[in-house]
């Protein structure tokens, strides 16, 4: 019989946003490599969300106990990192900001930015607005990391991810700068759990880029970037990432 894993929620971080989802793993004992997922998307808040998910996993004939992992991710949202805590207290769930066993999972697997409708007018961006709106949040982002506020970095970051992999996909300068941007700051952190967060991440990257190769004229003054995003790679011990990502910089410059 499967079993949950954990449950992540994504809870959007534009102010005029009216929905979130409840995101739950789940697998037969000891295969996490081939974990599923259920969404509960469109949901009004937290409570919900995790009511909506878990009644999929019992028609699902999930197992659902004690040993779930209720996720929600580090930022300075202090308030409803509290209403996460307080549901995962409610249910006798444990509680985590990062999502357990990040690697063993499918890398296939949609992360908390991916296909995420949040009922903000941002969900309709054009390219400009997306990419001034991504740059805007980098900045503010930047501002706080110079300030060494890393917790209040991480919201305009993890913002403008999501933007970036709605409008931009994985495959374009845009999303690898953030991913940058973010990836620095949660190393500064010191905290392993944000490493393997930013390693998952990278990881999901390369695995888009060996699916569909990126398009060598989006790329053009960008290359940079992967040599950035391979010393990220090498400071955390990842370095095949790194040097996948030099390989694709090589055939960005040559083909």
């Amino acid at each position: 019989m499967p079993k949950g894993l954990w449950l992540r929620l994504d809870v959007p971080y534009s102010k005029d946003a009216n929905k979130m989802r409840a995101v739950l793993a789940y697998c037969e004992p000891g295969k996490e490599d081939r974990a599923g997922l259920l969404k509960a998307e469109g949901c009004k808040n937290i409570p919900e969300a995790v009511k909506s998910v878990l009644e999929q996993a019992k028609s699902s004939n999930i197992e659902i106990d004690s040993d779930l992992t209720l996720v929600y991710p580090l930022d300075d949202r202090h308030g409803l990192a509290g209403h996460a805590r307080d549901e995962a207290d409610r249910r006798q769930f444990k509680f985590s900001r990062h999502v357990p066993g990040a690697m063993k999972l499918p890398v296939a697997f949609e992360t908390g930015y991916e296909n995420f409708d949040t009922g903000s007018p941002e969900d309709n961006y054009d390219f400009d607005q997306a990419r001034d709106a991504i740059l805007q949040l980098n900045q503010e982002a930047n501002d706080s990391f110079n300030s060494n506020d890393l917790l209040e970095a991480m919201g305009p970051l993890r913002h403008a991810l999501w933007l970036a992999l709605r409008h931009l996909g994985w495959r374009h300068p845009g999303t690898a700068y953030t991913l940058r941007n973010l990836g620095y700051t949660l190393i500064s952190t010191g905290n392993s759990d944000n490493s393997i967060e930013v390693e998952a991440l990278i990881l999901k990257m390369v695995f888009s880029w060996e699916c569909k190769a990126p398009s060598k004229e989006a790329w053009k003054r960008s290359e940079n970037l992967l040599d950035e995003l391979a010393s990220l790679c090498v400071a955390l011990k990842a370095e095949e990432m790194g040097i996948a990502l030099l390989n694709y910089k090589r055939e960005l410059l040559t083909g």
